[in-house]
């Protein structure tokens, strides 16, 4: 009796083994295939950026440093926590939407569809140089404040605009989507030029 519990409690302790390593080894092969058909899913011959994208893009960029003036000529003039929370909002949205506007005519044209998937995966393989980003921000940072220096402007304090406006001008110019610099770059530096002399706009208006 004590040999054949015995076999019984190896043999169900086998079946046990089994029954773990398949469902591991079933793991692992779903997720080799995941890795594999996320690797495949970029086209094999990519067309290149072509005319309308750059006319897409360049309208955006356009729209968005509207709003963006829009906003503050209505509330440079206030001067209060909720116009600043405001202005914050509105500048922060108007960089995601060019943000998601990027991802969704790459996707397009690097994957030929665009889903959620494809987006995130292109925007996990952006890179930026923090380096020379950096300078870049240090460059342009310098230069706003000499103008703004010599030629003051009464409307409103502008110093946190020009280091978020320059420290994204140098990621921007930097981000490379695998070493390739990413396109339509002049979609964020036209709005944050515009954002950064903006101050000077509305007071000539």
């Amino acid at each position: 009796m004590l040999r054949k519990d015995r076999k019984s409690t190896k043999k169900r302790e086998g079946h046990r083994e089994k029954t773990v390593h398949d469902s591991v080894s079933h793991a692992k092969d779903l997720n080799k295939g995941k890795t594999i058909s996320r690797n495949q899913i970029e086209l094999k011959n990519i067309k290149p950026v072509n005319l309308s994208s750059n006319i897409i893009t360049t309208v955006e960029a356009i729209l968005a440093s509207l709003i963006w003036l829009f906003v503050a000529y209505k509330l440079f003039v206030v001067k209060t926590l909720w116009s600043n929370i405001v202005l914050a909002l509105t500048y922060f949205i108007c960089c995601a939407l060019l943000y998601i506007v990027r991802l969704i005519i790459e996707s397009k044209r690097l994957f030929g569809k665009v889903t959620f998937e494809s987006c995130f995966y292109y925007s996990q393989k952006t890179k930026y140089n923090l380096r020379w980003s950096v300078y870049i921000f240090i460059v342009f940072f310098a230069l706003i404040n000499i103008v703004s220096f010599f030629f003051p402007t009464p409307k409103f304090h502008m110093t946190t605009i020009y280091i978020a406006s320059c420290y994204y001008l140098g990621y921007i110019w930097t981000t490379q989507y695998k070493n390739d610099p990413i396109p339509y770059r002049h979609m964020e530096t036209i709005f944050l030029i515009i954002t950064m002399i903006s101050n000077y706009i509305i007071s000539l208006i």
